[in-house]
């Protein structure tokens, strides 16, 4: 676990105070009941994840540091540690 003061912790409280789930829900609104597949590039700690994977469908987090992968699999949602640079 992060201690409170910790360069991960700061950037995780950074996030959470930024976060709005509006366009997560539209964007669900928007799949019209269908199981979605979503693959969320640059999870970091998993803020958008977590928040698709209590909705259900299948879902991937990807991240290049591998601390914020694994604060975003404490979800229970599968989440790698990928350079998506090297996709391109």
């Amino acid at each position: 676990m992060n201690e409170p003061s910790s360069p991960v912790s700061q950037e995780i409280q950074q996030s959470q105070a930024h976060f709005d789930p509006t366009v997560l829900e539209a964007f669900w609104k928007q799949l019209g009941g269908i199981e979605p597949r979503i693959l969320d590039a640059g999870c970091g700690a998993g803020l958008d994840l977590r928040w698709f994977h209590a909705r259900g469908g299948l879902i991937l987090g990807m991240d290049l540091r591998d601390d914020m992968a694994e604060i975003a699999r404490r979800c229970g949602a599968p989440v790698e540690v990928r350079d998506l640079r090297l996709w391109a």
